[in-house]
């Protein structure tokens, strides 16, 4: 299981194929790195999804912002859809859309808010995966589907939160965290790498010798993400799981949402974003 942070390697994790004898597609493969604390989050995403038949796009938005001041990010079986026979209906997942609905389905600056917008998104990929099951069998999810939401943002107290729920698939049983982790943020900023590949760990010394060179500024720690994510794709050009442009943003208590660079595609989404006053 993939319950805790580890603070040495890269958020690395990969998931297998949708495999129903059926029409399906699906999205698995990140590479995001985080770096925290109690003034800003920062990450860094690449843009590849691996779909059906080994093969993948490069305009996947694994970094969205929900509102001006909250963001969601997912590695793993990110998205999934199937078109199985009458009288099922396609099953659907986008881990992205579960994030929006969640959200708005938790009432804004409630108690625990954004613990309880990881819950509900917990409970709802779950229902989809064990749907799966349900219909397709045992083998629907592949071998190791799993999926890790990241949500943060500003608290209610003008800090910031960060919260990783995470949903597991273990044959036929489907479960996810009923209580979200709250990572705990400290002065200094952490960097929050997790890998179950070695593909970003291998660059853990390259990234330490080259971030120590980077200019000492108000963005260091950007610079960081986004050089592990780069030195990442870099060694690894031929992969089908990680590549592509890398979107990356950061969020303070007294900005919000501040982007660094982003694809087209997920500017685009801007236009659905609730911008919400100031507390």
């Amino acid at each position: 299981m993939f319950r805790q942070f580890n603070f040495i390697w890269p958020l690395l994790l990969t998931a297998s194929g949708f495999a129903l004898s059926a029409t399906v597609e699906t999205n698995s493969g990140t590479l995001v790195v985080f770096g925290f604390s109690k003034n800003k989050i920062v990450v860094a995403a690449d843009s590849r999804g691996k779909k059906d038949a080994g093969d993948y796009a490069d305009d996947k938005c694994k970094i969205i912002a929900l509102t001006n001041k909250f963001v969601f990010a997912a590695n793993g079986m990110t998205g999934l859809w199937s078109e199985v026979a009458v009288p099922y209906r396609p099953i659907e997942m986008d881990a992205n859309e579960e994030a929006r609905h969640a959200f708005n389905s938790v009432r804004p600056r409630s108690d625990h808010f954004l613990r309880n917008v990881a819950v509900l998104w917990g409970d709802n990929v779950t229902r989809i995966f064990k749907q799966a099951l349900k219909v397709a069998g045992p083998t629907a999810l592949g071998d190791d589907p799993n999926l890790n939401g990241y949500f943060f943002g500003v608290a209610p107290d003008s800090g910031l939160v960060l919260y990783m729920e995470n949903v597991y698939v273990r044959g036929k049983d489907v479960s996810f965290d009923s209580e979200p982790q709250a990572i705990v943020l400290t002065d200094m900023v952490q960097y929050a790498l997790q890998g179950k590949t070695d593909l970003a760990k291998k660059e853990t010394d390259r990234w330490k010798r080259q971030s120590a060179a980077l200019p000492v500024n108000e963005d260091l720690d950007v610079l960081k993400v986004i050089l592990w994510v780069q030195l990442t794709l870099d060694a690894h050009p031929d992969s089908n799981e990680i590549g592509g442009p890398i979107d990356s943003l950061t969020v303070t208590a007294s900005r919000g949402v501040i982007w660094h660079k982003r694809k087209q595609e997920c500017a685009a989404q801007d236009l659905r974003v609730q911008q919400l006053p100031a507390q």
